[in-house]
């Protein structure tokens, strides 16, 4: 039944695919494999290089689905073996303050907190926009693990090395 939903379910956003009780984060990739064919050739090439997804938010915890979406995707194309950089900016750097994710959580998504640290784990790049962070007060004893402060050169440098970029 599940494997049957995953497939028949496989071209709609990967937010649909969540069923209650089951970690999706544990076998998402597996189920690529069995109904993918040309994912799991793709993910088994290792002399191509890896692709690079680059997510920039600029939505805070003023908007709980918006604030959760750019997740939703960083953590799918994780599961798709794609190198994920994730740029916080404006009222989103929010989000990366420890304790402030628990908090958002909206209808129909998994909560932010479950998918930040899904991303984390899975080893996705989170910049913190330094003039952003300073304008709110927040200090890097208060954000994750993993957190780091970027300018707009940084920025700069992974969008152009990027094969896409997703703004929200």
């Amino acid at each position: 039944m599940l494997l049957t939903h995953l497939f028949t379910c496989r071209h709609y956003s990967l937010s649909a695919c969540y069923l209650p009780g089951f970690c999706w984060k544990k076998h998402l990739v597996t189920v690529y494999y069995l109904f993918l064919p040309h994912a799991a050739i793709n993910l088994n090439n290792r002399n191509m290089e890896k692709e690079k997804l680059v997510i920039i938010s600029t939505v805070g915890n003023d908007n709980p689905e918006k604030a959760t979406l750019p997740f939703v995707l960083a953590t799918a194309c994780q599961s798709l073996d794609t190198d994920v950089v994730m740029f916080l900016q404006s009222s989103a750097v929010v989000l990366a303050k420890k304790g402030e994710a628990e908090y958002i959580k909206a209808d129909g998504l998994v909560p932010l907190k479950e998918l930040l640290d899904t991303f984390m784990e899975m080893e996705g790049a989170l910049y913190l926009c330094s003039p952003c962070i300073k304008e709110r007060g927040i200090s890097m004893d208060e954000v994750i693990d993993g957190a780091n402060v970027a300018a707009a050169g940084t920025l700069a440098s992974e969008v152009m090395s990027a094969k896409s970029v997703v703004t929200y």
